[in-house]
């Protein structure tokens, strides 16, 4: 029972897509999210990590660690997101990203537990790339369509939870009302994607979609195709020529797609147990998280209405206690927030079961997959809600939570004709052929890119995680080149395409490095990463009496400051601007004040102190000199 739950097939888009998704958000989320809080680290020689064992054998954690451990895990995930992932880097990408929260109870963000959990499930997925997950190309319509689709779900979720988005840019910010053309514009993107995919289309359409399940019979050359191409289960492991394990990818139809014309190809699939034990993961934390909610005082409504005050929640309550909800009618507002208390336990409780269930989805009847889709509606609603409804500071949490619930509950098809468009470019690139001197250039331009990227971050341990990144990659393609010649060496003559499977992965790792460091540097500069993190360690200097530290890092801060005209709603801050115009045009269109969100007035109140301090010191001497004298 167990090993058929866990090692049983599933469609090879859930794994795939799971993996690049998470590990390019995790590299953004590294960078952006995590950077700013290593100011709190090294202070007053003192320290907790979160395991005992690491309070001996590490070091006092300071700023320059916890910046290299997140650059490096960042990195990692980017450059493992774009190419053929190896066990090795998603390995040292997950150690990287567990010691920078495991090295000091500074941070103490649960969720960050759970990513380390996923990272470790990721390093046991099946190393798939796109040309294994879309082995034949979709219909051109459908592509696009796909593509358009995902973007404009993706803008409308961004635009529910309050979150930057590309065509939110054009509007106030997200975090003021949304023009209704913006709105109108995602809506009109997501149906046009939807027509253009979901069409029904000609049934004498010479090329078939890669994303039908359904499966055709075997042609004559399948047919004919020996033992050896049928698909194994768990224990059954087939061999090749050069003694590796046979693709565990399951294809119905094994015949090439020109011989076939007209015929709809089965969708591939594959064992990913990783994938599940990932799925499982969760369900467990959905049960945790439910178990810890049935205390008195979420029970009744009280820790939920704490964290409730939201324009979203505060307005719905006044409605349930004025016009009753659907269903519920009018009710005090002490048995709205027990309501809604309540149903956070039952959603959770539906989301472990849900989870448990869409592991194996791909094997279960068309009835169970209809109840497995209506039960990612709650782990949906609920993270929709939390990021939109409650005052929660987890990062990005809930879009991992998102994704997730996309990934394991959507229908399979669906799931391709979401991803095959955005893979078009990365299948574009494999079929180019690469001469072997252009892919170890590539490689060569990514080391260099990394240590560029890392300098000119102009933080400190950037430059040494960036610089273990590079030279991972350096290692890895390396060893790639090594372990193809050696093989060649011992067992004859390679088989055909061997050497340009080599070159190809070694210039996409070249590729990928390049793109990593350019994301690394553009997340850098494009956000207000460095000018939080230098008032961070400002503000502690200033705290502990360092004048002249804090000095310092007051002038980082206002050198890096890339919004400083934000607006205020009273003392809560809404948003930021660039120049004074916009920000003086939308505050009096919306009745906000404009404030400097810079540190100069800290600077020169550190400037002047330093000045004091210097001056008295310098009367001193020169009090004590005379005396002498």
């Amino acid at each position: 029972m167990i090993p058929r739950y866990f090692f049983g097939y599933v469609d090879s888009v859930r794994p795939w897509l799971a993996q690049r998704l998470v590990l390019l958000l995790l590299a953004f989320d590294c960078w952006i999210e995590l950077i700013p809080h290593a100011g709190r680290y090294g202070f007053g020689d003192f320290n907790v990590a979160h395991f005992a064992l690491l309070d001996v054998l590490q070091p006092l954690p300071s700023p320059g660690t916890y910046i290299g451990a997140v650059v490096l895990a960042g990195t990692l995930a980017l450059v493992q997101a774009l190419t053929r992932p190896t066990r090795a880097g998603l390995g040292l990408a997950c150690a990287a990203y567990t010691y920078a929260w495991a090295m000091s109870m500074l941070d103490s963000y649960q969720h960050h537990y759970l990513l380390s959990l996923v990272l470790f499930a990721m390093v046991f997925f099946p190393r798939l790339t796109s040309a294994d997950v879309f082995p034949v190309p979709g219909d051109r319509s459908v592509v696009v369509g796909g593509a358009l689709l995902t973007f404009g779900l993706a803008e409308i979720v961004l635009g529910l939870t309050g979150a930057e988005s590309p065509l939110g840019l054009f509007g106030p910010g997200a975090a003021l009302p949304t023009p209704a053309w913006i709105w109108l514009a995602r809506v009109a993107l997501a149906l046009l994607g939807g027509l253009l995919a979901f069409t029904p289309k000609s049934a004498t359409q010479p090329k078939a979609s890669a994303g039908a399940t359904a499966p055709s019979a075997p042609s004559a050359p399948s047919a004919a195709k020996s033992s050896e191409d049928e698909p194994k289960p768990r224990g059954a492991k087939g061999r090749g020529r050069k003694g590796k394990k046979q693709s565990k990818l399951q294809r119905v139809d094994d015949a090439a797609p020109s011989e076939r014309p007209g015929v709809v190809v089965s969708a591939p699939k594959t064992v990913a147990w990783g994938y599940v034990l990932l799925g499982t993961s969760i369900a467990i934390v959905y049960f945790f998280t439910a178990i810890s909610k049935l205390g008195a005082d979420w029970r009744a409504g009280h820790a939920l209405r704490r964290l409730g005050h939201t324009p979203l929640l505060e307005g719905l309550a006044s409605r349930a206690t004025t016009e009753g909800l659907l269903l519920f009618g009018p009710m005090s507002e002490a048995a709205f927030w027990k309501l809604l208390a309540t149903g956070a336990i039952l959603t959770q409780l539906a989301a472990l079961v849900g989870y448990l269930l869409a592991n194996r989805q791909d094997d279960a009847p068309p009835k169970l997959r209809r109840a497995i889709l209506a039960l990612g509606v709650a782990p949906l609603s609920f993270h929709l809600l939390a990021e939109s409804g409650l005052t929660l500071e987890i990062g990005w949490f809930s879009y991992y939570m998102i994704l997730f619930a996309l990934i394991f509950f959507l229908p399979a098809p669906v799931l391709r004709v979401l991803a095959e468009g955005w893979s078009l470019p990365a299948r574009w690139l494999a079929a180019r052929p690469l001469p072997t001197a252009a892919a170890w250039g590539l490689v060569a331009a990514a080391v260099i890119a990394l240590g560029v990227a890392g300098h000119a971050a102009d933080l400190p341990g950037a430059l040494v995680g960036a610089g273990i990144a590079a030279a991972f990659l350096l290692g890895d393609a390396l060893w790639s080149a090594r372990a193809s010649a050696a093989a060649g060496a011992d067992e004859g003559p390679a088989p055909k395409g061997a050497g340009e499977r080599t070159t190809r992965h070694v210039g996409g790792l070249g590729l990928a490095g390049l793109l990593g460091a350019l994301g690394f540097i553009v997340a850098i500069s494009q956000s207000e990463v460095r000018f939080d993190y230098y008032r961070f360690v400002g503000g502690e200097h200033r705290r502990h009496g360092n004048v002249a530290e804090a000095l310092e890092a007051y002038e980082k801060a206002n050198e890096h400051v890339l919004r400083p005209h934000c607006l205020y709603d009273g003392r809560q801050l809404v948003s930021c601007h660039r120049t004074e115009a916009r920000a003086t045009a939308l505050a009096e269109a919306h009745g906000l004040t404009v404030r400097a969100r810079d540190r100069r007035r800290e600077e020169a109140e550190m400037r002047m102190r330093l000045e004091a301090r210097d001056g008295g010191e310098s009367a001193v001497a020169a009090d004590q000199g005379g005396d002498d004298g």
